[in-house]
């Protein structure tokens, strides 16, 4: 049989075709059905016939069956080096769809009722039984592997040959679930090798199905929703540089949200580059740039700078894109006391460090009896002798009031000089919008309410409210204030507001106070991402590619999303991503 099939949508045709002419002068076509052309490379197109006999023609073939010769001595030919023929028993599995020329030595779709079969279609028909344990078998695969990705753990094994004793994660979490199920126990790892499901490919195609899967829920859950966009940048362990972005929003319930919806390699740092990977990532995801209301980084230049900055670019498409700067980067909120390195600059921080030296004096003298007396540690001994003995002499102490005095007087100085540099960073509008915000905190009974406030908070955000839409806010807020005094805190104002249906009642009210919830804070979220891309992108697995990577990250980081996405639902975005040997359906 010839090496390649013969893709065919050839119809039956006839030997022998007689055209008369009627007594009215049209055609006259008669067909003699006892001697049909059998061999289905041979026989004509139906189409080639007149379109008045072509139904005809087709049923009389239907009825013949399709040319399958069994017993037809099928010839050899050397195909990889080996002698190959076509085997009749293929015929038992497709009674229907193949049909097998002698004179040209090839298989043929038979096509009798649908122009669209084609001979890939017919090797594909799988029996119910197949269908049912390729089923059995995705299902398997892809609860090993949503347990994999939801735990950040490896798939890949240094050795998966059959004689190796670890074949990997993957393959050997498959090998426990055939032991707990018998239905799984006879097809799992006993079928064809171009059907297991275990390829590095597969694996990473059901990675893919999965992460997709967990952003289109939380694509449903932002609801072409306004958001605020929090990013950051870090190398990787390849010492490749990533982009981590986190959407911040307000969901149905009223509860604010920040969800990570991906990692992007990028070649350089700089605004422009940051800028041209959020715009392809928005294109994938079908964002919108217009509803950013906030920027969140950490401070660093190519972020937040006033003229070429990543924040600038994105103002340009959308002026209600407030910049917010990260207050996390201000705090040191692990520890209570610390002693810094000396160097020229930085008197602040020795006014600090020699305040703290002299609050936990006692503690430090503690710490080095303990280093004297430690016998383990033999070898620090003579140094916590020689600092003790150092520390409570009369002229460190001295020295040591004397320089806590000298720089307390210098440190109005320096309050003031961090108080200008504030300033620096939140402009005019952020200040604003900071006091603005603070009118819609129920501390105390919404105390610092002011109406006047809240809509000049509403004018900026011109996409938002127009004139009349600030006019109707100026009416809600006179009622809204009587319903909402028993709240505590920001954070359960819009929570409150969808639970009580009110949202419904004062909307503006509500599109006001998720701008103010949606103003980021601080990019923490966006950190714990990076901490997350150590722990999957390691040592072991540092040839990662950046989609398979991405994939990890965003089902392990959002796995509260991921664990409410449904086996079925990724098996079928896995079955229709592409053309599948298998099939389930």
């Amino acid at each position: 049989m010839d090496k390649s099939v013969i893709r065919s949508t050839r119809l039956p045709q006839f030997q022998e075709e007689v055209r008369g002419t009627t007594s009215d002068g049209g055609p006259n076509v008669q067909v003699d059905f006892d001697n049909l052309q059998m061999d289905p490379g041979e026989r004509k197109k139906i189409s080639e016939y007149d379109p008045t006999i072509q139904d005809e023609v087709r049923k009389k073939y239907i009825q013949i069956g399709p040319i399958q010769p069994k017993k037809h001595d099928f010839p050899y030919k050397t195909i990889g080096g080996k002698p190959r023929s076509f085997n009749a028993t293929w015929f038992d599995n497709h009674e229907n769809g193949l049909e097998y020329s002698k004179k040209k030595d090839a298989l043929l779709d038979k096509n009798l009722k649908y122009e669209k079969n084609s001979i890939r279609n017919v090797f594909s028909e799988f029996s119910e039984q197949d269908k049912k344990d390729y089923k059995i078998r995705l299902e398997a695969s892809v609860i090993c592997a949503k347990y994999l990705l939801s735990m950040g753990l490896p798939f890949r094994g240094h050795n998966e040959s059959e004689e190796s004793t670890n074949r990997g994660n993957y393959i050997e979490l498959l090998k426990v679930a055939s032991v707990f199920s018998t239905d799984i126990r006879k097809v799992i790892l006993r079928n064809p090798g171009n059907l297991q499901l275990t390829s590095p490919g597969i694996q990473k195609d059901i990675n893919n199905a999965a992460s997709l899967e967990a952003l289109k829920a939380i694509f449903e859950e932002l609801r072409d929703d306004l958001f605020t966009i929090l990013v950051d940048e870090s190398g990787d362990f390849s010492y490749k540089e990533q982009m981590a972005i986190v959407l911040r929003f307000v969901n149905k319930k009223g509860i604010v949200v920040e969800r990570f919806v991906g990692i992007v390699h990028v070649t350089d740092t700089s605004a422009l580059s940051l800028k041209s990977a959020i715009d392809e990532l928005f294109d994938e995801y079908k964002l919108s740039l217009s509803s950013i209301r906030g920027q969140g980084y950490d401070g660093a230049s190519n972020m937040r700078g006033e003229y070429s900055g990543l924040k600038t670019l994105i103002q340009k498409d959308n002026s209600s894109a407030y910049y917010i700067h990260c207050f996390a980067h201000q705090l040191g909120l692990n520890q209570e006391l610390w002693i810094k390195r000396p160097c020229d600059t930085r008197w602040g921080s020795h006014y600090r460090s020699l305040l703290n030296l002299r609050e936990s004096f006692l503690d430090v003298i503690d710490v080095l009896e303990f280093i004297y007396n430690d016998i383990s540690n033999s070898s620090h001994k003579k140094n916590a002798r020689g600092l003790m003995a150092y520390l409570r002499s009369f002229d460190f102490v001295f020295i040591l009031h004397l320089m806590v005095d000298v720089l307390e007087s210098r440190m109005s100085y320096h309050r003031l000089y961090k108080r200008r540099n504030k300033r620096y960073r939140f402009d005019e509008v952020n200040t604003e919008l900071i006091r603005c915000l603070s009118c819609l905190r129920p501390k105390d009974g919404f105390c610092a309410f002011d109406s006047s406030m809240l809509e000049k908070m509403a004018s900026f955000y011109p996409y938002d409210f127009d004139a009349v839409q600030v006019r109707h806010l100026t009416s809600e807020l006179k009622n809204y204030i009587l319903d909402v005094r028993w709240l505590k805190g920001l954070e359960d104002l819009a929570r409150a507001m969808v639970e009580t249906r009110k949202n419904i009642i004062y909307p503006h009210v509500y599109l006001l106070s998720k701008l103010s919830l949606i103003l980021p804070v601080a990019t923490a979220t966006v950190e714990r991402a990076f901490s997350a891309m150590k722990y999957i992108k390691k040592k072991l697995r540092n040839r990662m590619c950046d989609r398979y990577l991405n994939d990890c990250l965003v089902t392990y980081i959002e796995r509260d999303i991921f664990e409410s996405i449904s086996i079925e639902s990724i098996m079928y975005r896995f079955q229709n991503t592409k053309s599948r040997k298998g099939h389930y359906v």
